[in-house]
């Protein structure tokens, strides 16, 4: 008899110890989980290849006192073209290239009703089959039926991982230097890596040290040249940093990094490479790659509302709106973005990228933290619900269980905690963040809203060119007064998701929003 309450005991225990399903509060808009940046030094790049001439754009970001900044690039060859290029690419084109994102809401109601089966079934079931002597073959079989549908709901398919870049000075040749941007641009080319240094320490950089100087030497024996970006001065200031893009002719598209090895610390690389065909680089790893095609397809929350030409993924729910990224593409193109976290170890050579040809799109699967728990929860609720059958055929009608029965058991616990263990491990998880869709829902308000305030005459052509910090607070004010408090950041004049931009287009003024992907709205100012 005692041990038929020690069993009785161990269903409560086990119960307690359950995951519970939490309840949530009613939310008037839905919220997405999209992957973010990991919280380490970031690097991000896009690379477009296409007929031999490779296009190279780095997102130049730092944080130093330095009175010189500035950055050394290392190509293949001197660049037939320098630009400026728009740093707000890569925020879009990492929103419209995300991963299949497992949120924890996505796996919420299996692990709900594995918790619901066991409290509300297996358990009562159970506690029928030890405690009441009569019907017991009856009772075991509504109970071991009640754990084979419950097995079969939970093991439907969630954890894939697919769907679906002086002496000194006189051994330095200038080949080129001009303004872009923000930035003085010299190319330079050398024999040896001692004039490089040099160079680089009479026009106030620091200097490579012997490292550098050896990562120059190989550099050299390819007869590659170095553009030297120097940031130039606003008045006391520094100016605003930008990203620059370099095109160049290539056997092959490469991405340099050995030089960023300096640094000697680990690194997020983004590298997002536009070609006719296929990329890989080790050590990066494919989060999507899919091939492209241009659409003007309307908003189906605004149907008199047009875009400009933006791309869409063929197989993928991928979508690159941004302008500035649509002008270096072209119908059929294929797009891969890579990712990695780099070593030291592993920046010590430049990713030289492969290509091949497009067989299949791609888009890889990762789950956020709270989906990773809700399913370690799910596999514990049906390891504990196999517990408690197990219990209930060992105690049924009060019956002393065997010191071997109480084993199994045991060994069930422990079975049950090691497969929950390896599940949490096992599952590639990336940070998250939780994305209310207001701006998705109410773009088509904004649109409303800014051309009503153009017809009020509030907002026009004079006072954009003129007192362009006036219009920005105007239509700043006019389009987010209605907005509910969720943390959304002002608007700024910035071609990416949820803000907007002045541009002339044929000498006549346009307002530019845009949406969630970055894709261009225009509103002819007066």
């Amino acid at each position: 008899m005692r041990r038929s309450y020690l069993c009785a005991l161990g269903l409560l225990v086990a119960v307690v110890f359950l995951p519970q399903a939490a309840q949530a509060d009613g939310k008037i808009f839905p919220e997405r989980e999209i992957a973010v940046m990991p919280a380490m030094p970031t690097q991000q790049a896009i690379i477009v290849y296409r007929d031999g001439q490779e296009t190279l754009i780095v997102a130049s970001s730092y944080e130093t006192e330095s009175q010189t900044v500035g950055w050394v690039l290392p190509l293949p060859a001197e660049p037939t073209k320098l630009a400026v290029a728009q740093g707000d690419m890569f925020d879009s084109l990492a929103r419209g290239l995300q991963p299949k994102v497992v949120a924890k809401k996505d796996v919420a109601g299996r692990r709900d009703l594995a918790v619901k089966t066991v409290i509300f079934l297996v358990l009562p079931l159970s506690l029928i089959a030890i405690f009441v002597r009569r019907r017991r073959g009856v009772i075991l079989a509504v109970v071991l039926l009640a754990e084979f549908l419950l097995l079969a709901l939970m093991l439907a398919p969630t954890l894939g991982t697919k769907a679906g870049v002086d002496s000194a000075q006189a051994a330095v040749e200038l080949l080129s230097s001009q303004l872009v941007g923000n930035y003085d641009v010299t190319i330079i080319k050398a024999d040896q890596s001692a004039a490089v240094d040099g160079w680089l320490e009479d026009s106030g950089f620091q200097s490579l040290g012997q490292r550098g100087r050896q990562i120059v030497d190989e550099y050299i024996v390819d007869g590659w040249v170095f553009a030297v970006a120097k940031l130039r001065r606003d008045g006391d200031g520094l100016a605003s940093p930008h990203p620059i893009a370099a095109t160049f002719p290539s056997a092959k598209p490469i991405y340099p990094m050995k030089l960023t090895a300096l640094a000697g610390a680990e690194l997020h690389l983004e590298l997002y490479v536009i070609a006719d065909q296929v990329a890989s680089g080790e050590p990066l790893q494919p989060i999507v790659i899919d091939k492209f095609d241009m659409t003007k397809k309307k908003s189906a929350r605004r149907q008199d509302a047009e875009p400009q030409p933006y791309f869409v993924g063929e197989s993928t729910d991928a979508i690159i709106g941004h302008p500035d990224v649509g002008e270096r593409m072209w119908p059929g193109c294929v797009v891969t973005r890579l990712t990695g976290e780099l070593s030291p170890q592993q920046m010590d050579q430049d990713i030289s990228i492969g290509l091949s040809d497009f067989g299949e799109a791609y888009q890889r699967r990762f789950f956020s933290e709270g989906a990773r728990r809700y399913i370690v929860h799910t596999v514990l609720a049906i390891g504990l619900a196999i517990v408690l059958v197990f219990l209930a055929a060992v105690c049924n009608q009060r019956r002393r269980p065997s010191r071997g029965g109480m084993l199994v058991v045991a060994a069930c616990l422990l079975v049950t905690v090691i497969a929950a263990s390896a599940v949490y491990a096992a599952l590639p998880v990336t940070p998250t963040r939780s994305e209310g869709h207001f701006r998705s829902y109410f773009f088509a308000e904004q649109l409303y809203l800014a051309e009503r305030a153009i017809e009020d005459g509030r907002l026009s052509a004079h006072m954009a060119e003129e007192e362009p910090a006036q219009f920005a607070e105007l239509l700043s004010g006019d389009l987010q007064s209605w907005l509910p408090a969720d943390g959304t950041e002002p608007m700024k004049s910035e071609r990416s998701p949820g803000n907007f931009f002045i541009r002339r287009v044929d000498g006549e003024a346009y307002l530019c929003l845009y949406d969630e992907f970055a894709r261009e709205y225009r509103i002819k100012l007066p």
